[in-house]
Parts: C-alpha cells; structure tokens; sequence
C-alpha cells in the first residue's frame, strides 16, 4: 500500500507537476513505504525511530532574522515504495533561510540523509535489547576474523553529512547496517548495536557503547570510541584516534601519521603504518602486533604477548608482563624496563636497544646494531658487527660474537660463563672474585692481547685441574685479531 499524502499536500503537488511544495508540509510515510530519503541544507533534522509510533514527517520554517526572505520551497518524490524529500541548493547565500524536519520511522524503514550545514538529532525509543548473540560456532570477539565490506548487510541508515552536527542516540541496526559518511562535521554516536561503516574527514567523533563489527576510515580527524565491543578495522591519515574505556575484540588498523591510542583494550590488536605515534596501555590478555616505519610506539602496563618489526622509529616499554618479540632496523630505538617472561630481539642496521629489569630470558641477534642490558635474569647474545653493554646478568647463558666490542659485568654470576670473541672482536669482562678466566687463544694473542686481573689464568699452556666449588669459571675464546680484558673484583 502506498505511503498516504496529506491533504496540504496532495494539493501542493497537484498544482505543480514538478513536485515542489511550500511549508509547511506534513506527509504520512506508513503503509509501503521501505525507503525515506532526505537531501537537505541548512535545516534542523530529528528522527525518532519508534517500534509503536506512526510513522510521518513534518517540516516548517524556522524564524528568521529577515522576515522578508523568501520561503524555501522543497521536492518531494513519491514512488510505490520510497519518498524523496529535497531541498534545491541554496549555495553561498547567507539570507538563505533554515528549515526544520521531524521524522517518526518504524524500525524496519530504511533512512538516506545526504546534506549540509545540519543539525541532526537521531534517537530509537525502546532501548537496546542487548548484546548480539552469537550464531552457534561463532568465535570469540576477540579471535574473530574481519569481514570484507562486500560481505557486510545493506544500510538500514546512509548518512552523508558536511558541515554538520550529529547527536545519535539508541540505534540497533538490526539486519543492517550504519553508512555514515561526514566532512568537516561534529559527530555523537552513542548506545548502537550491529555494523557501523564510518568515513570521517576533519571534524571529530565521538563514539560511545557499540557492540558490533566497526569499520573506520579517517583522514585529519580527532576520533574517539569508548566501550566498543567487537570487530574494529581502521584506516587514518593524520588526526587521533583513541579507544578507550573497557573495548575489546580483535583491532586491525592502519595509521600514516597523525596518532593512535589503545587504554584498556582486551584482544587481539594488529597496527601497522608509518610515521604515527602509537600508544597502548592497561591491556589484560592482549596480543599487540605493531609494524611500520618511523613509528614512535610506547607500550605501558599489559598483560600477553608483544609482536613489533619496527623500520627506523622507536618504541618505549614498561611494565609488560608477557613475552615479546621485537626485529628492528634502520636506526630503529628500543627502550624497555620491567619486563618478565622472555624478550627476543634481532637488531639490524644500526638499529638498537637499552633493557632494564628483565625478569626471565633474553634472547638476542645482532647485525650491526646494539644492545644495553641493566638487569636481565638470563642473556644470550649472538651476532656480528655489534656492542653490547650488559650489566646484573646472574646467569650468562652464551654470548657468541664477531667484529664486536662487548662489556660484560657478571659479578652477580655464580656457574660457569662462556664468552667466544671471533674476528676482530674486543672484550671486558668484570667477575666477582674468586674466578677463573680460561682462555682459548693462541700464544701471540695471549701474550699481547689478552689482559687477566684479579682472577687465575688457565690456558692450554697453564692448565687449572682442580679449583673452589665457589669459585667463577669464565670459559672464553679469542681469535687471533682479538683482544680481552678480564678484571676480577671482591
């Protein structure tokens, strides 16, 4: 059955067969009508999407300053299942009067609202009924995959706002979705439920309480989502985005430049871009996954793993509890403190790292790099053209390095140590005394190159066969372009 016409207006469209009416106008859009498309400038627009209302719309002329300014006239389309209402371009006129549309819809009504310089208040009566359920099989939000666009539900709500104000408050999109598409707009989505598609250019947005898939694309934006449950993709360029307050689900996002923040995020999170600043923190069972150039990445007070390949750019950490494993590049800065479990690292290409407090295992490749540790309860180092500082190391498990330079101080080590210095590699080696240095080297090398102090000297030519169970063994090997300084201290 087609959508019923007032009599005001029945009258208005049969005198002018282009369809254009004068306000006010008041139209019943109940019956047939699935699609109610709006395009509209400078007007003040309030949608209540209402399960028992009826449904109509009403628009009249909002008071003006000149009384004298013509009434706007609109365009109306009415087909077997859509109506069209349209304002005719009003350009740069200043004078040009604003307009006031109320809108009452049935939830199972589709809603297009294109226009600028709005006011918009969108609202659903009801309440939500709840967090979605999931379909039997379905994984966890937090390990579900990301849908593709094209696999997403139609729009229930098309949004496509410039210069405008948005305050929506309720919505549940039921076997739809939320298109909103706005430029240089203020934007409110609060309490809405199923998938939400954004595109977001300046301006800013502000989401609050969603539970759904979100798919965000954003360019010089400020942006924040607080309480999102669910499936988040995301794309910015400049501007901030920040999700906050208790969201979880599986994140994958990309930034060039411009910033994004995660405080209190659950699930797994994969970021990755260039030239963004990047922070995470208060995250229990997260699995980080950062990767980029020129990123600057901080990392602060989370529990679960860490995944970082960083080209050039820095990432800064503490308090993380659970294991990490970082490849960086290029010049790339790694600063990390009070960490358990275990780090690995491979650091290439000038690229370096400083560790403090590590409370488990740290594992390390280096390849022109370099690495500081102050504190670490087990260390193992191999590499090539690399310096290592490492200091409060109880247990040396193997540091094996080429064309190196490398200062160890072990006197908190109580087992045996083995250090091999290959190439042109030069060593200082601080233990705690009583200690043993064997060292495996040949005669020129041990007369002129290799230093002992403080310590007893083993070598093929002065072996040691019996010594103190207390006693430091150090087990060392230089070659033949190498040089050693071992330094016994009480």
């Amino acid at each position: 059955m087609q959508a019923l016409l007032s009599p005001l207006l029945v009258a208005a469209l049969a005198a002018s067969p282009a369809g254009e009416v004068a306000l006010p106008l008041e139209l019943d859009v109940a019956g047939g009508t699935r699609t109610v498309s709006l395009a509209l400038e400078r007007a003040q627009v309030e949608v209540r999407i209402e399960r028992r209302g009826k449904p109509r719309l009403r628009a009249r002329l909002l008071p003006s300053a000149d009384a004298a300014a013509p009434a706007p006239v609109l365009e109306v389309e009415q087909g077997r299942s859509s109506l069209v209402l349209r304002r005719p371009p009003v350009g740069d006129d200043p004078e040009a009067p604003r307009i006031a549309v109320e809108l009452v819809l049935d939830p199972r009504q589709q809603l297009e609202l294109r226009g600028r310089e709005l006011g918009v208040r969108i609202s659903a009566s009801g309440g939500r009924r709840g967090r979605a359920e999931k379909p039997a099989g379905d994984a966890p939000a937090t390990e579900a995959a990301l849908p593709a666009i094209d696999e997403l539900p139609p729009p229930a709500l098309t949004l496509q706002l410039a210069a405008s104000e948005l305050d929506l408050d309720g919505l549940d999109a039921g076997s739809g979705r939320l298109d909103l598409r706005a430029e240089d707009s203020t934007i409110t989505l609060r309490r809405t439920r199923g998938p939400l598609l954004l595109e977001v250019r300046g301006g800013s947005l502000d989401g609050e309480d969603h539970d759904g898939l979100a798919m965000l694309t954003a360019a010089g934006a400020e942006v924040r989502l607080a309480g999102y449950r669910g499936p988040l993709a995301f794309t910015t360029r400049g501007g901030r985005l920040g999700l906050v307050e208790r969201g979880d689900g599986v994140i994958e996002g990309r930034a060039e430049g411009g910033g994004v923040a995660l405080d209190g995020w659950t699930g797994r999170a994969t970021l990755e871009g260039s030239g963004a600043q990047i922070d995470v923190a208060g995250g229990e069972q997260v699995e980080l996954r950062v990767r980029g150039k020129g990123l600057d990445v901080t990392a602060d007070r989370l529990q679960g793993s860490i995944e970082a390949e960083l080209t050039g750019g820095r990432l800064h950490g503490a308090r993380l509890a659970g294991k990490i494993e970082i490849s960086a590049r290029a010049q790339a800065a790694i600063d990390l403190s009070d960490l358990g479990e275990r780090l690995d690292l491979i650091l290439v290409d000038e690229a370096s790292a400083r560790v403090t407090d590590l409370d488990g295992w740290l594992e390390a490749r280096l390849d022109g790099a370099g690495l500081e540790v102050d504190g670490a309860r087990h260390l193992t180092v191999r590499g090539e053209r690399a310096t290592v500082v490492a200091d409060r190391i109880p247990r040396l498990e193997t540091v094996s390095l080429r064309d190196s330079r490398v200062e160890l101080d072990l006197t908190l080590s109580e087992q045996d140590l083995a250090v091999a210095l290959k190439g042109a590699s030069s060593g200082r080696i601080r233990l705690a005394m009583p200690c043993i240095a064997a060292v495996a080297a040949d005669r020129d090398t041990l007369d002129s190159r290799v230093h002992v102090a403080g310590c007893a000297l083993a070598s093929r030519n002065n072996p040691i066969l019996a010594r103190d169970p207390e006693t430091v063994r150090l087990v060392v090997s230089v070659d033949k372009d190498g040089e050693l300084d071992v330094e016994g201290v009480p």
